[in-house]
């Protein structure tokens, strides 16, 4: 029987090559089940053509593209991470720091940071936004344009909520099991075993920041996605759990959710969550986001977790960032 932690003496390189082929592995085992789905319940051939998962101008499109979202989150992710944890040491859910729980003072101060942080999060999108390629590159940012305006219409149809049930359909859709599996990914299995590889694990925080904004294949909001990766893996390190960073990634999908979901009923329906920070005469509201997420950001530093001093955190602290950087 495979015992757990057969492969953990394999070298780090090793072992990441191996992540990356268990998930597109998982992925492709996950549009297999879909397929299978598809077929089965709405009679559609999703295997001659994948466009169909695409189609949400029909309820039963709409429900065939969710269910891609949802198996292939549980597969790509969710599962792609366990088994990479189970072969990678002996204690798999202490490898991604699934083990601690996060007190309530972390989850409180996590709820503020991730709230607190919408006004510069969206100052750093619209600069974003505002970046262009060189000019030898202008057919990259076309195709890379029109694949943004695509998932902007996905996710229009997502959000469109009739009743109280499908608000709850989508936290779990939007929020909570993509906070479960991309966490349990990144700043568990990657994040981890990349700290295999570097002594100072600024430099893993980075890296799996990088790789957690590109795979979602929106080069427009690369930058808030990176510098909120970057946030994330800082909460997983600080605090020592992977819970707060599942927390901190669910608050942030689930408020674009919920607001979605009372704004699409306000008589006012010029309110935008993404311009929270951004119009004009915003800018010292931007600044004072900034100010509130490092401050909560530094609570969470200095926070004594069980087994743990200030001036252990200290020490962290210093090596991170002095010799990190």
């Amino acid at each position: 029987m495979f015992k757990a932690g057969r492969l953990q003496p394999l070298p780090v390189s090793f072992k990441l090559l191996m992540l990356c082929t268990m998930f597109f592995t998982f992925m492709v085992a996950g549009l297999f089940v879909v397929g299978v789905l598809s077929y089965l319940f709405f009679g559609v051939n999703t295997f001659t053509n994948a466009g169909s998962l695409e189609n949400v101008s029909t309820p039963e499109g709409m429900m065939m593209s969710k269910m891609a979202q949802l198996f292939l989150s549980v597969f790509s992710f969710i599962i792609t991470s366990l088994v990479a944890a189970w072969m990678f040491s002996e204690h798999p859910m202490r490898f991604l720091r699934a083990t601690k729980k996060p007190s309530l003072s972390l989850i409180l101060i996590t709820l503020l940071l991730m709230i607190c942080s919408t006004p510069w999060i969206n100052y750093t999108a619209e600069l974003n936004g505002m970046m262009h390629l060189p000019q030898s590159l202008h057919f990259l940012e076309e195709m890379m344009r029109l694949a943004e305006d695509k998932a902007a219409v996905l996710t229009e149809a997502y959000l469109k909520m009739d009743n109280l049930w499908s608000l709850i359909f989508n936290i779990i859709l939007i929020a909570l099991i993509p906070a479960v599996g991309e966490e349990l990914l990144f700043r568990g299995a990657i994040q981890q075993t990349l700290n295999g590889v570097f002594a100072r694990k600024i430099y893993s925080i980075l890296i799996t920041a990088f790789l957690f904004s590109a795979i979602h294949f929106q080069f427009y909001g690369f930058i808030p996605r990176f510098l909120l990766g970057v946030i994330l893996g800082l909460l997983v390190e600080w605090s020592g759990t992977l819970w707060l960073s599942v927390i901190a990634h669910f608050i942030n999908n689930g408020a674009a959710v919920l607001f979605s979901y009372v704004t699409s009923r306000s008589i006012d329906t010029s309110t935008n969550q993404d311009n929270i920070g951004t119009l004009p005469g915003q800018g010292w509201l931007t600044i004072l986001s900034v100010i509130i997420t490092a401050g909560c950001l530094y609570f969470v530093f200095m926070y004594r977790t069980k087994g743990r001093t200030i001036s252990h955190h200290s020490d962290f602290m210093a090596n991170t960032f002095h010799e990190g950087l």
